[in-house]
C-alpha cells in the first residue's frame, strides 16, 4: 500500500493543489494511522508461531508460546491444580480396632482431618487374612475417597496362600506411601536354655522336631518369619498357629510353646516384667524400646531381616494429581512429632517413601515371600 500510495502520488498528486509539504504531512498522519502495530514485534511474533505450531499438531510448543504471549501482555498463564479432598475420605483397614493396623491407621486418619479439615473415617473389615478388605478397596471408585491402609501381609504373603484371592496387589493397587515399620521380636520362655540366636540355633540343632514355635495364625507375618528362620538355620522346628498373636505368646509364657515371632508392642510389657526372654529383634539395627535386644543378623544368623511395615494404597486408576497431593499430605504429617511419639511407644518408625519406592518395595516383597511360601512348602489355605 504504502509503494501504491507513492506511485500514486507521482502521477495524480502532480496536479493536487495542495504544496508537496502539505501532501506529505497529509500521508504520514493517514499512514500513520492505517499501520500502527497493535502488538510489539515479539509478541506478534510469538502469536504467528504459536499459531503455526498448533495448525499442525505442536500443541506443547503452541502453548509455551501463547503462556510467553501472555506473559509479555502482562497475563500469567493460569496451571491446573488438584483440589482435594473435597469431602470425607474412607481408609478400610483389614483387621480389628485394637488391632496394630488400626492403630497406625487412626494415629494418621486423626492427622490428616486436621490438615484436611474434612473427616477421615476408618472402616474396619477383618476377614481371610486381609484379604476381604483388599478385595473391597480394589473394587472401589478409583477418585482417591476410598484408601486402604493395610498390612504387608495383606499384600505380599495372602495371595500366595489362598487360591480365590479375587485381587492383585501389584496391578489393582496405586502405592501412596508406607506410613510405618516395626520389627518382630523373637521371645521364648525364660525356661530355654539359650540367651542368645546361636544358642537358640544349636538347642535346635540337638533337639530336631522337639521345640516349637507359635505363631498369630497359618500364613501370617509371624508364621512366615518363623519359617523363614527354619529355612536359614537349617534347622528342624514345629509351627503351632493360634487365632491372634495374644493367644501364641500366653502359651510362650506357660511354656507349651518354646518360642515365638510376634511384634514389639505385643510383647513388650512381658519381655519387661521377666515373664518372656526377648533374644533378637528382626530389623538390621535396634529399636529404642528395647536398645539392650540385637538383630538376629547380630545375634548368629547373618542375612536374616523381617521388618514389617503398613502403607497407603488407593484403586488403580485414581488420578495422578490426586495420588501427588495424597502422597504430599501424608508425608507432612508423618513428620508429624506427636504422631513419631506415638509410633516410637509402638517400636515403630514413621517412613513416608515415595510411591514409586512403595511399588518397589511391594514388588521386592512380594517376590520373597512367594518363595518363602513356596519352600517352605506352606499349605495352601482355602
Amino acid at each position: 500500500m504504502w509503494f501504491r500510495l507513492r506511485a500514486h502520488e507521482s502521477t495524480e498528486h502532480s496536479k493536487c493543489p495542495l504544496s508537496p509539504r502539505a501532501r506529505n504531512r497529509r500521508v504520514s498522519r493517514w499512514r500513520n494511522r492505517t499501520m500502527k502495530p497493535r502488538m510489539c514485534g515479539s509478541t506478534l511474533c510469538m502469536f504467528l508461531v504459536s499459531a503455526w505450531l498448533a495448525m499442525f499438531g505442536y500443541s506443547g510448543l503452541a502453548g509455551a508460546a501463547q503462556d510467553r504471549s501472555a506473559r509479555e501482555a502482562g497475563e500469567r498463564p493460569q496451571k491446573p491444580s488438584v483440589v482435594y479432598p473435597t469431602r470425607p475420605v474412607r481408609i478400610i483397614v483389614p483387621q480389628t480396632p485394637g488391632s496394630s493396623v488400626d492403630f497406625f491407621a487412626r494415629v494418621v486418619a486423626e492427622r490428616l482431618n486436621e490438615h484436611w479439615g474434612v473427616p477421615v473415617v476408618v472402616d474396619n473389615r477383618p476377614g481371610a487374612g486381609g484379604a476381604l478388605s483388599m478385595e473391597l478397596a480394589s473394587n472401589a471408585t478409583a477418585d482417591g475417597y476410598t484408601l486402604t491402609l493395610t498390612t504387608e501381609g495383606a499384600l505380599a504373603i495372602i495371595p500366595h496362600l489362598h487360591r480365590n484371592v479375587r485381587y492383585d496387589p501389584l496391578k489393582d493397587f496405586m502405592p501412596v506411601t508406607r506410613v510405618a515399620s516395626a520389627p518382630y521380636v523373637l521371645i521364648v520362655n525364660p525356661s530355654v536354655p539359650a540367651r542368645s540366636v546361636k544358642d537358640l540355633i544349636a538347642l535346635a540343632k540337638a533337639k530336631p522336631g522337639e521345640i516349637n514355635f507359635a505363631s498369630g495364625g497359618n500364613g501370617s507375618g509371624t508364621h512366615l518369619s518363623g519359617e523363614l528362620f527354619k529355612l536359614m538355620a537349617r534347622i528342624n522346628i514345629v509351627h503351632v498357629p493360634y487365632k491372634g498373636a495374644s493367644l501364641g505368646m500366653t502359651d510362650v509364657m506357660t511354656g507349651q510353646v518354646q518360642m515365638m515371632f510376634t511384634g514389639v508392642p505385643t510383647a513388650l510389657a512381658q519381655v519387661r516384667a521377666g515373664r518372656l526372654r526377648a533374644l533378637a529383634v528382626t530389623t538390621t539395627t535396634r529399636v529404642e524400646v528395647l536398645p539392650d535386644v540385637p538383630p538376629v543378623v547380630e545375634s548368629g544368623l547373618e542375612g536374616y531381616a523381617v521388618s514389617p511395615w503398613w502403607g497407603v494404597l488407593a484403586p488403580t486408576g485414581t488420578p495422578g494429581g490426586v495420588i501427588k497431593a495424597l502422597y504430599g499430605d501424608l508425608a507432612k504429617v508423618l513428620k508429624h512429632d506427636a504422631l513419631k511419639r506415638h509410633f516410637a511407644a509402638q517400636g515403630a518408625e514413621p517412613i513416608g517413601d515415595t510411591p514409586a519406592q512403595f511399588a518397589r518395595v511391594l514388588k521386592d516383597e512380594y517376590e520373597k515371600w512367594g518363595q518363602v511360601v513356596k519352600d517352605a512348602g506352606v499349605r495352601i489355605l482355602q
